[in-house]
């Protein structure tokens, strides 16, 4: 058993800690070395209120191994090294769960996206037959053959026993009618009109 010596107080708490267990003598230490190692603690997770708890389950593990607690060797060099593999263990940890929420978060994001897509183009897609289906007869037959089966305009025009401008004319007047239906039935953004505009009215 240690006695107290003023210039190795350490070494009489920790023996005091090991042989009974003593509170005060844990609270002796912590008092030493709390505000260093909550600094070290500090360092790496830069946050005042995890640091505070890294350093709380550090002083757990002391207090739980107190009776594997050498008073010959050097306590805060002891404390040193557990601190420090607590704190890394923690920031791996910590780095692989960061790593797993993002991977979810690509997966849940990527997967949402292309259902609202999907859903999108699918809501799209009948409203455009909607509005073709609200054309007069004969122009949603000419819109038809040139949109939809691919038929030049001259194809279209020999086709339908009428001229190639009555087709064109045709076609200008069923674009701005089914332009103007999309805007009344749907939140269509410019960007998905510039699309529908790109492929089916040019």
């Amino acid at each position: 058993m240690y006695t107290t010596d003023p210039h190795h107080p350490d070494r009489y708490y920790v023996s005091q800690l090991r042989e009974t267990g003593s509170e005060w003598a844990f609270v002796a230490l912590y008092e030493r070395y709390k505000e260093k190692l909550l600094y070290y603690c500090l360092k790496f997770v830069k946050s005042e209120s995890l640091a505070e708890e890294l350093m709380h389950d550090v002083w757990l593990k002391i207090w739980e191994k107190r009776e594997d607690l050498q008073p010959e060797q050097c306590f805060s060099a002891y404390l040193h090294t557990i601190a420090k593999h607590h704190v890394f263990n923690f920031l791996k940890r910590a780095a692989k769960l960061k790593a797993i929420n993002e991977e979810i978060m690509r997966a849940a994001s990527y997967s949402e996206n292309q259902t609202y897509q999907q859903l999108f183009a699918n809501e799209t897609e009948a409203l455009l037959q909607q509005a073709v289906h609200l054309l007069p007869p004969q122009r949603r037959r000419v819109f038809t053959l040139v949109k939809f089966d691919g038929l030049s305009y001259e194809d279209a025009a020999a086709y339908m026993g009428i001229s190639k401008n009555a087709i064109k004319e045709h076609i200008v007047k069923s674009t701005k009618a089914i332009k103007l239906y999309l805007k009344l039935h749907t939140d269509i953004t410019l960007g998905w009109l510039s699309v529908l505009h790109y492929f089916w009215f040019e």
